[in-house]
């Protein structure tokens, strides 16, 4: 009687497979009921035999291969895929048959994940959480595309794995001071390099060192992420529009949306005699700042140590300028067309409002 209910004088047929709506037929005896739950039974094990066999035939490598070249995700998702690569090289199963990847298999590599730090494996340090679920999240997104597109009728074991807790709220506030101790240490950026350790040592362009002032602004003023503001073009400085603004395309967006980021008035003097002067010895659709993204977290950082401070990243800058303007009173849903956030949990992280800000907006309010 297993998959068949007695329901008053008919026989409910109901059965169950893992991506399938469930198969139900209701018959008036016992012996219809019987038949048709063996029929169905032995047409799903024959369609299950040929996913097997097929997805043994699909490796995690071509899946991961195919995704990419099927979705063509952004730089920063390639570099996570990339790591996810390495790490299913070191434990050999990059060329693992989809059918035998289990949930065991997909716990290994959340472990090394979590000790994989830059290029290799390191007792002492470990990843963020944050990294971690990064990781799931991506791979498990490989393996549910492939699932789809292949048809097949096997469980993705990443669904069934227990997430870390994340914890995105930032509490750094900058000050325009503490930002200008930064800038100002910046010549010395060089010397400070040449005199670390042999495989840290660095050497920087004085090309690279002469933009960052107008980058750390540009940051500060715009929230833009490091990898928007590498691939801006001048002519995406609409400097003589009513009100002007900076036009952020959608093949530079993170999100993969287009927005306009209205240029505040206090930076625009600013912003207006470093693209004016650019545009005197270059083309209209140069790049505004030639330089590498990686290139600006490292002179960054090494300028805010030497100023000083500690734990201030590249991208507190996107952090504060987000938080100034909830300050100021703009509506968050119009700060996130300003700033490029999806959601409004991925904003609110960022909106630590003082309690002198809360104060004079309850008090605009009325309330």
């Amino acid at each position: 009687m297993k998959n068949i209910q007695k329901r008053g004088d008919a026989f409910r047929v109901q059965i169950r497979r893992v991506g399938l709506p469930a198969l139900t037929g209701t018959f008036d005896t016992l012996k219809e009921a019987q038949e048709y739950r063996d029929r169905l039974t032995i047409t799903l094990k024959r369609a299950n035999a040929k996913d097997i066999l097929k997805a043994d035939a699909i490796t995690l490598k071509y899946a991961i291969e195919q995704y990419i070249e099927d979705k063509r995700p952004a730089a920063s998702e390639l570099s996570t895929f990339n790591v996810i690569g390495k790490i299913l090289d070191h434990l050999r199963l990059l060329h693992l048959p989809l059918s035998e990847f289990d949930l065991r298999k997909a716990k290994e590599c959340i472990k090394v994940r979590e000790k994989w730090y830059k290029r290799g494996i390191s007792e002492d340090k470990r990843v963020a959480p944050k990294t971690v679920v990064h990781f799931i999240g991506h791979l498990s997104k490989v393996l549910d595309y492939t699932i789809y597109e292949e048809n097949l009728t096997i469980e993705n074991p990443m669904k069934n794995i227990i997430k870390p807790e994340v914890k995105n709220e930032r509490d750094e506030r900058i000050t325009n001071a503490e930002i200008q101790q930064i800038i100002d240490a910046l010549p010395r950026v060089p010397a400070y390099a040449k005199m670390l350790p042999k495989n840290r040592r660095q050497y920087y362009k004085t090309e690279d060192l002469k933009v960052m002032p107008f980058i750390i602004n540009l940051a500060l003023n715009t929230g833009l992420r490091r990898g928007e503001i590498i691939q801006l073009k001048l002519n995406d400085f609409q400097l003589d529009a009513e009100n002007p603004y900076l036009n952020i395309r959608r093949t530079i967006s993170k999100t993969k949306k287009p927005r306009r980021i209205t240029l505040l008035k206090a930076f625009l003097p600013v912003c207006r005699k470093f693209v004016e002067d650019k545009r005197k010895i270059c083309a209209p659709n140069a790049l505004a700042v030639d330089i590498n993204e990686d290139i600006i977290t490292s002179i960054y950082h090494h300028a805010h140590i030497l100023a000083g401070f500690e734990g201030l990243r590249f991208h507190d800058l996107r952090h504060e300028a987000t938080s100034r303007l909830v300050e100021a009173g703009v509506p968050i849903a119009l700060a996130m067309t300003f700033t490029g956030h999806k959601t409004l949990q991925m904003i609110d992280r960022y909106t630590h409002l003082e309690h002198g800000s809360q104060a004079d907006a309850i008090e605009k309010a009325g309330l």
